[in-house]
C-alpha cells in the first residue's frame, strides 16, 4: 500500500495497492490489480458529501485506463474502498515487464466546503512484476563434431515440467525433426552422408532449434542456435591404389626390367593408378617425387627429370581430391642403373 494526498486543504489522500495476482505462461501476460481507498487524516474536517458530483480517479497501465468512481463520501479520519482494477500486462519475450502506472484524479476540484477543498491528484509510480519463465534455450553442445558421432545438446529449462520439441540441419540438410516431449538432454547423430552435400569442403555448419512447451501449448517463440561447426566423418580421406612407373625412352625401356631405370637416358613416367573419393569427392590434384633427389611431379601421366644419381631410391606419391584432402601416400621402390659412356 502507498499513500498519495492530494493538493487541497482537507488532508484527503488516495490509498492504492499493486498486485500481480495470476501469470499466463502461455500468453506470456500477468493480471494486475490496482485496488484504490480514499481518506482524510483523523482529526481533520469530517467530510460529508452526497454525491461527489462524478468524481473519479482513472489508472493507465501499458496503454490500458480505467477508473473508479467516488459515489457518496463519507469520511471522518477514515477511509472508503473505491475498489479495484485489474489490468492484462504484457511481458517482455525474456519474460520480464517494468511498466510505469499513471493514477490521477477526476472532477475532484468541485468537493469544497466552507473554504474546504479536496483539490487533485496526479502520480507515476514505476512497477516491476514478477518474471514469467520463458522459452529453454541450448546450454552446451557436444566439442569435436562429426557427421557419423553421436552428438549431445543440453538445455536450459526454466521449469521442471516444461517438454521440447527438437530439431537440427547441417551440411545443407533441411530441418531434421528429433521429436516432442524431450527433457534437458537430447542426443542425435548426424548422417554421414550429408557429406556429400557439399564436395568442396571439409567442415560445414550445425543449426539447432528449440521448441518449449507447457504441456500441450507453445511456451513463446522458437528459439534457434546456430553455426556450430561439425566436421566430416572419421576416415574421410580419399583413396590411392597405387602408382605405375614406365620408362618412355626408346633406347632403355625393353633392357631392363621393371621398375628399374638408367642414369642419364631413362625418362620415368608417373601415372596414378585407383583413386578413390570419399562421400561424393572428386580427383583434383597429383603430387610424385623421387625421395631426396628434388624430382617432382604434378600431373596424371608427366614425366619426371632425367636421373643425375644412380642407385636405390624410392617414389612416394599421393593424390588430392576436391576437399583439398590427401591419400594415403604409395611408396614404389626403384632402381637406377648407373650410365657408362
Amino acid at each position: 500500500m502507498a499513500i498519495k494526498y492530494f493538493n487541497g486543504n482537507w488532508h484527503v489522500y488516495l490509498n492504492y495497492s499493486i498486485k500481480t495476482i495470476s501469470q499466463d505462461r502461455i500468453a506470456n501476460t500477468s493480471t494486475v490489480r490496482v485496488s484504490l481507498a480514499v481518506g482524510n487524516d483523523s482529526g481533520g474536517y469530517d467530510i460529508q458529501f452526497d454525491p461527489t458530483y462524478g468524481a473519479y480517479i482513472s489508472v493507465k497501465i501499458a496503454g490500458q485506463s480505467k477508473w473508479l468512481y467516488f459515489g457518496d463520501l463519507f469520511i471522518a479520519g477514515s477511509e472508503k474502498s473505491l475498489g479495484s482494477l485489474d489490468f492484462t500486462i504484457q511481458h517482455d519475450e525474456d519474460g520480464q515487464a517494468t511498466r510505469d502506472i499513471s493514477i490521477w484524479s477526476g472532477s475532484t476540484e468541485g468537493i469544497t466546503y466552507d473554504g474546504w477543498y479536496v483539490g487533485s491528484l496526479s502520480l507515476t509510480t514505476t512497477e516491476t512484476f514478477p518474471r514469467i519463465p520463458r522459452m529453454s534455450k541450448v546450454k552446451t553442445v557436444t566439442d569435436n563434431r562429426r557427421l557419423g558421432q553421436e552428438i549431445t545438446v543440453t538445455l536450459d529449462k526454466k521449469v521442471d515440467s516444461f517438454t521440447h520439441q527438437f530439431w537440427y540441419k547441417t551440411w545443407g540438410s533441411d530441418w531434421i525433426d528429433l521429436g516432442k516431449g524431450l527433457g534437458t538432454t537430447i542426443k542425435f547423430t548426424p548422417s554421414v552422408e550429408h557429406a556429400k552435400r557439399n564436395i568442396n569442403t571439409t567442415t560445414s555448419t550445425l543449426d539447432l532449434c528449440v521448441r518449449t512447451f507447457d504441456g500441450d501449448k507453445q511456451v513463446g517463440r522458437d528459439e534457434y542456435s546456430s553455426g556450430y561447426n561439425i566436421g566430416l566423418p572419421v576416415g574421410a580421406q580419399p583413396k590411392l591404389q597405387t602408382i605405375d612407373l614406365t620408362d618412355k625412352a626408346k633406347a632403355t625401356k625393353d633392357i631392363v626390367g621393371k621398375n628399374m631405370f638408367v642414369q642419364t637416358f631413362s625418362e620415368m613416367v608417373c601415372r596414378f593408378v585407383g583413386f578413390e573419393g570419399t562421400y561424393g569427392s572428386t580427383l583434383k590434384g597429383y603430387y610424385a617425387e623421387v625421395v631426396g633427389q628434388k624430382n617432382v611431379v604434378t600431373s596424371d601421366g608427366a614425366t619426371f627429370s632425367i636421373f643425375k644419381n644412380y642407385g636405390d631410391f624410392q617414389v612416394q606419391g599421393y593424390v588430392v581430391d576436391s576437399r583439398g584432402l590427401k591419400s594415403n601416400v604409395v611408396t614404389i621402390p626403384i632402381k637406377v642403373i648407373q650410365y657408362f659412356p
